[in-house]
């Protein structure tokens, strides 16, 4: 019968051998089952946090340059705006997300819309720029990407259809790293934690500790416990982003994973060679 549920182990596995010796004796089929709830919950929380610096974005600089854009129809490939051309899109430094930017106080370009040409002349340092039948993308290495209106069909868009587009962005982008991230962080940690589980039944074999395969892996899969908490924390936390902490976060797995599997080693007990423990006379 199992004597620790999952609740159990999200602090026990920080130090009870006693959880570890529940997980082999009776985690028989809910290990992965517990690692998959684990990072589900996790991104959860990340996705949350992510539609919270979506909804300031909009609320704040996104809103600031969808009042300015113009009214945009796209006709046959060609483009209009109700605004005269060329028309500059700008946005104040400190609305930026650029911290280097937010000290100088100055209006960044961010769009021209022209309708009466294609010429892109004296607009290099811009990063969108929309003309009469294309929209480029630049990009600061003075490389473009070209496309032409005419694959966007005849569109009109004015602020009402600007805001709409935005919260559906903030809305469904948070969904997508939910239902697409999480189930591709649990399949990576899914198959690390057959590798570590190889590695336990190793360290089991030099201990001569008696674990199957499969006894290995539902201890590896709990000892993830403690990667995911900080991968969470580090993706929620203002902490700075590095490669380093997926290796720590590896390494922290693998470190209890021996933990997990020291603490089934089953103590040796040396029996008396005569009975009532006493020596020939």
């Amino acid at each position: 019968m199992k004597k620790y549920s999952g609740l159990h182990a999200l602090y026990m596995c920080f130090f009870s051998k006693d959880l570890y010796r529940d997980v082999v004796r009776s985690w028989k089929g809910i290990a992965f089952l517990y690692l998959f709830l684990l990072i589900m919950c996790s991104w959860f929380l990340i996705s949350l946090k992510v539609y919270m610096v979506m909804s300031d974005a909009i609320n704040g600089p996104v809103k600031k340059i969808l009042e300015q854009l113009p009214a945009i129809t796209i006709h046959d490939g060609e483009l209009k705006i109700d605004k005269p051309s060329p028309y500059l899109l700008t946005l104040n430094s400190n609305d930026t997300m650029d911290p280097a930017l937010r000290r100088q106080n100055i209006e960044v370009a961010i769009a021209v819309f022209d309708d009466t040409t294609d010429d892109v002349k004296g607009h290099d340092e811009v990063p969108f720029l929309v003309t009469k039948h294309n929209f480029l993308i630049q990009s600061k290495d003075g490389k473009a990407q070209q496309i032409e209106l005419k694959q966007f069909g005849d569109v009109l868009y004015n602020r009402a259809s600007y805001m709409q587009i935005a919260e559906t962005v903030k809305l469904w982008v948070p969904i997508f790293v939910f239902c697409v991230f999480g189930p591709l962080s649990f399949i990576l940690c899914g198959i690390l934690a057959l590798i570590l589980g190889a590695i336990g039944m190793a360290v089991a074999g030099g201990s001569n500790i008696k674990l199957t395969y499969g006894e290995a892996v539902r201890v590896a899969s709990v000892a993830f416990t403690p990667a995911v908490f900080l991968d969470t924390l580090v993706k929620l936390l203002p902490v700075p982003q590095s490669p380093i902490w997926p290796l720590i976060g590896f390494f922290a797995a693998m470190g209890y994973t021996i933990f997990g599997v020291m603490a089934n080693k089953q103590a040796i007990v040396v029996e008396d060679s005569m009975p009532g423990g006493m020596p020939d006379a």
